[in-house]
């Protein structure tokens, strides 16, 4: 069996971008990262859309998937309301 190298990173270092609905960045300065667990879990919840993957591939016994690397709101917020965002990050 061949390993990729993309394999090897670990999955602490594969965040997901989070862009708003409208496709612009939820903040610039400090950038807004989701650890790839939250990245998967909104996936899953479906209060996101995936715009790019990792070539990384997550598994379970009985699941595969490609790591998101960017991701989309589906909701447009307005980031006036700090307390929407810090509620959608911990669901």
């Amino acid at each position: 069996m061949i390993i990729a190298a993309s394999d090897k990173v670990p999955l602490e270092k594969c965040p997901a971008l989070v862009l708003n609905a409208d496709f612009r960045p939820l903040s610039y300065y400090p950038l807004s990262l989701w650890c790839w667990q939250d990245a998967v879990k909104s996936v899953f919840l479906e209060k996101v859309s995936i715009v790019s993957n990792y070539k990384r591939k997550i598994r379970s016994p009985s699941f595969e998937m490609s790591l998101p690397s960017v991701i989309a709101l589906k909701i447009l917020l307005n980031l006036l309301n700090n307390q929407i965002l810090q509620d959608l990050m911990f669901f």
